[in-house]
């Protein structure tokens, strides 16, 4: 009986493990898929366009991803990586995007956004 249970609970623990693993940090890929379609608005100067529905559809998933610091880090270490490769991207328009989407992703981006301090 006694092996029974331990079995049972080494069988949920490594269930959990699986489960934690999977939801780990959004990979940059991830984070690219959803912000790519917002790259169109993001090179305009000073964010007077209208990101796409996609995009904003994007901003929103990213947000939904930032539950926890480590995860919003990654998310801004990847957007700041991916954004050092298009330097048509305008400061501004980043800065505006959330609030362009109607969106609060719970930390600031920007193109001098110290990712480290994320909380």
């Amino acid at each position: 009986m006694a092996s029974t249970f331990v079995s049972g609970l080494c069988s949920f623990l490594c269930f959990m493990l699986l489960v934690c693993a999977i939801k780990g940090v959004p990979s940059c890929n991830k984070v690219m898929e959803n912000i790519g379609p917002c790259v169109n608005y993001l090179v305009i100067k000073n964010g007077t366009g209208t990101p796409s529905t996609d995009c904003c559809t994007g901003v929103k998933n990213l947000k939904g991803m930032a539950n926890t610091t480590e995860n919003r880090r990654a998310i801004c270490n990847c957007l700041e990586n991916e954004a050092a490769k298009i330097p048509q991207i305008d400061p501004q328009a980043v800065k505006m995007l959330p609030e362009k989407c109607r969106v609060t992703l719970g930390f600031p981006i920007s193109l001098n956004t110290t990712c480290s301090s994320i909380q």
